[in-house]
C-alpha cells in the first residue's frame, strides 16, 4: 500500500517554472522572426506546462508603442494554449524598443499576473538581435534582479547580431545563444527541469 501511494505522489511531482519568453518583431529582425518562433516553440515543446507546473509569459516588442504582453502567467496553462498564442504573434516591423520589453516583463512577473515569485523558479528568455534604439543596461538589470535566469537567443547565419547588448541582457556571455547552438539552451534548461 504504502508503495502505490509513494508511486502516485512521484508521479504527480511538480515542476514550478515562471518563464517569460520575449520575442522581437521590429524590422531588424524581419528575414529571421519565424525562426525566432520555431525556436520558442521548441523552449516550450520541452516544458511541462500547467497551472501546477511552467506557467508562460509570451511579450512581443517592436518600437516603444508596440511593446505588449501577448499571454500572461494568469491565462490558462497549457502547452496547446501558449503554442497557439505565439503562433498568433505577427511580425510588426518597427524600431526595436528592447529597453521597454524588458520593462514590461518586470511589470508581468508578478502575483497580480499570475507569477509565483518566491515559490517557481523564473527564468526570461529574450529573443532578438539585440539592436536597440535605446542601452538596455539599467533594464536588463533591473529585470535581473527579480529574474536571475536570463537568456538572450538570436538568429545568426547570414544577418549580424549585438553579441554585447545580447549579454547586457543575459547578464553574462554563457547565456547567449544563437539558433547554431541552440540544444545548448535546451540542456541548460533541462537543468531546471531535471526533477521534474
Amino acid at each position: 500500500m504504502f508503495a502505490t501511494v509513494k508511486r502516485v505522489i512521484l508521479g504527480t511531482s511538480r515542476c514550478l517554472l515562471d518563464v517569460i519568453i520575449i520575442i522581437d518583431s521590429s524590422g531588424s529582425v524581419e528575414d529571421t522572426f519565424l525562426r525566432e518562433k520555431e525556436l520558442a516553440a521548441g523552449i516550450i515543446e520541452r516544458l511541462r506546462v500547467g497551472a501546477m507546473n511552467a506557467r508562460i509569459a509570451l511579450i512581443k516588442f517592436a518600437a516603444k508603442e508596440k511593446v505588449r504582453t501577448v499571454w500572461s502567467f494568469d491565462r490558462p496553462q497549457s502547452r496547446a494554449h501558449v503554442l497557439r498564442a505565439l503562433d498568433s504573434i505577427t511580425f510588426s516591423s518597427g524600431t526595436t524598443a528592447i529597453h521597454t520589453a524588458l520593462l514590461q516583463a518586470i511589470t508581468e512577473y508578478t502575483a497580480v499576473k499570475g507569477a509565483r515569485p518566491g515559490e517557481a523558479t523564473p527564468i526570461g528568455i529574450v529573443f532578438t538581435d539585440g539592436f536597440g534604439q535605446k542601452d538596455t543596461t539599467e533594464a536588463a538589470t533591473l529585470l535581473r534582479a527579480i529574474i536571475p535566469n536570463m537568456f538572450a537567443v538570436a538568429i545568426n547565419h547570414q544577418y549580424p547580431i549585438n553579441r554585447i547588448e545580447l549579454e547586457r541582457i543575459a547578464g553574462a556571455k554563457e547565456r547567449v545563444f544563437t539558433d547554431s547552438n541552440i540544444d545548448e539552451l535546451y540542456s541548460m534548461l533541462q537543468r531546471f527541469t531535471s526533477s521534474c
